[in-house]
C-alpha cells in the first residue's frame, strides 16, 4: 500500500518515537537511579554513623528501580 509522503513521514516519526525514545526514557532513568544509589553505597561506606538516606527513602528507590526494571521485560 502506498501512503502519500506527508502520511509516511508522520507515521514513520510516530514509530520512531514510540520505540526509541520510551527506551531511551526509561534507560536514563535507570541509570540515573543507579547514579544516585552508588552515591549512596559510597557516602555510607565512608561514614556510616551518619544516615545520607531514611529508610523509607531506599525502600522507594529499590521500589523505582524494580520498576524501571519490569518495564523492559
Amino acid at each position: 500500500m502506498f501512503l502519500p509522503p506527508p502520511l509516511t513521514l508522520i507515521l514513520t516519526g510516530i514509530a520512531f518515537y514510540y520505540l526509541f525514545f520510551s527506551r531511551v526514557e526509561s534507560l536514563f532513568f535507570y541509570l540515573m537511579i543507579s547514579v544516585y544509589d552508588r552515591q549512596l553505597v559510597i557516602a555510607h561506606s565512608r561514614a556510616p554513623y551518619r544516615p545520607y538516606a531514611l529508610p523509607s527513602q531506599t525502600i522507594e528507590l529499590l521500589r523505582l528501580r524494580k520498576a524501571v526494571a519490569n518495564s523492559y521485560s
